[in-house]
């Protein structure tokens, strides 16, 4: 089981939870339990195409993993991921 951590600005998509208990083993299944447990929190995270949004990060033990490596990072009981939202301002 993991932890994944959202942003505050997320939370109301997840049934005002900042933090999900999950039990995954890598970002394909991650990204399936997210898309039918929280639809609304799917559309924020990923694209219609699949791919994640050009403004989400994801830090696994405070490791940013990279666009590329998704589909080669596996997740290890009690891993802790944050899920973080980028924003531009000026």
């Amino acid at each position: 089981m993991i932890t994944v951590i959202l942003p505050q600005f997320l939370t109301s998509l997840a049934r005002n939870q900042q933090e999900l208990q999950v039990e995954v083993t890598d970002f394909a299944e991650l990204k399936n339990y997210l898309a039918s447990s929280f639809p609304a929190l799917k559309e924020k995270l990923w694209e219609a195409n699949g791919t994640t949004k050009r403004n989400v990060l994801f830090v696994l033990n405070d490791n940013l993993i990279k666009f590329e490596d998704y589909k080669a990072t596996q997740f290890k009981q009690d891993d802790e991921l944050n899920i973080i939202l980028q924003f531009a301002g000026g």
